[in-house]
């Protein structure tokens, strides 16, 4: 099978690197190379990765349609847009065979895609065949665990994810915690990655992480959770602008813990290693109430049932699924 990334950056390389063997031959091809392009005309599958800015992903998929042949498989790998927002403008014809396939990064580490295939009234779905040839890639080929998800704005996982990291930022500044403290608390009492909230938004980029979570915000209710909580989230990230290295962590030596800015000077330092105090576990049993109650949340208005958002949640961010629920998700 022929597959060509359209996109430039970490993201095409990182599937590039994934797709490639086996019985799968994958390219990358930048979005402004599309037209005329022989490569992307022999593809089989286009996977459009041009980004996260839903005007450029429009004009990447416009390219595609009209570069591609009528049977090609293609998928958006967004993370906020919907599907309807991507293909808006687009023939009934090329939706038929269009669907967002959401990878989750570390692909050899986390395994779950989220599959959008169907719209709202006014977008056509994605052809029952097509949908059958694309998720036996997948789930066949390439071993991932496919969710299906309604159309909605950062479908499950980044909807309930950004909520969660801006909300576990939001009280750590209430708290007074640092990023590194903040983080030790959720990894020990939550269960989460060691990258935990500051350290998350350090692999998604600070700034990309504020662009898309402000993109989410903006595509839900005003009075939703997350609109609440990320003017404190995005103020971390202000403060990080003014140093160089605009980010929450450094590597350190290897086998070392990574180091933590201080914000009084914007020097790199070792992090505490001085066990969890009453308070930060207070702050860490916060964001734990917290996110159990957004997480009904988002299960009733995604049309999964809580043990499945847990499941998402366990398959995209690493998140440990709590006792309760151990073997339902």
């Amino acid at each position: 099978m022929r597959v060509v990334v359209v996109g430039a950056g970490a993201v095409a390389e990182a599937l590039e690197a994934f797709l490639s063997g086996g019985s799968l031959i994958c390219t990358v091809v930048p979005a402004e190379h599309v037209a005329g392009n022989a490569v992307v005309r022999q593809a089989d599958w286009i996977i459009e990765a041009a980004g996260e800015d839903v005007q450029s992903k429009r004009a990447a998929l416009a390219s595609i349609a009209a570069a591609s042949r009528g049977d090609c498989l293609v998928s958006s790998d967004a993370s906020v847009h919907t599907r309807a927002e991507l293909l808006e403008g687009a023939a009934a014809s090329f939706m038929a065979r269009h669907a967002v396939a959401h990878f989750f990064f570390p692909l050899d580490r986390l395994a779950l895609v989220e599959w959008v295939a169907a719209s709202g009234e006014g977008v056509a779905p994605m052809a029952v065949d097509a949908q059958e040839r694309l998720r036996h890639v997948l789930v066949t080929g390439l071993r991932r665990q496919v969710v299906e998800c309604k159309d909605r704005p950062g479908y499950v996982a980044n909807r309930l994810g950004f909520a969660a990291l801006a909300q576990a930022m939001a009280l750590a500044d209430e708290h007074g915690l640092s990023p590194a403290r903040a983080d030790s608390a959720l990894t020990r009492v939550l269960g989460w990655p060691r990258t935990a909230a500051f350290g998350t938004v350090d692999l998604i980029v600070p700034s990309l992480f504020a662009k898309l979570s402000q993109a989410l915000a903006d595509r839900l209710a005003q009075d939703d959770p997350l609109a609440q909580a990320l003017p404190r989230a995005l103020a971390w990230i202000q403060r990080l602008e003014r140093f160089p290295a605009g980010a929450f962590y450094r590597r350190s030596q290897k086998g070392r813990p990574p180091l933590v800015i201080d914000f009084q000077d914007g020097v790199y330092r070792a992090p505490s290693t001085e066990p969890l105090t009453d308070h930060e576990e207070t702050y860490a049993g916060h964001v734990r109430s917290w996110v159990s109650d957004y997480l009904t949340t988002v299960a009733g208005q995604t049309g999964l049932s809580a043990e499945q958002v847990w499941g998402v949640m366990a398959g995209s961010y690493g998140w440990a699924v709590p006792e309760n629920h151990m073997g339902q998700a």
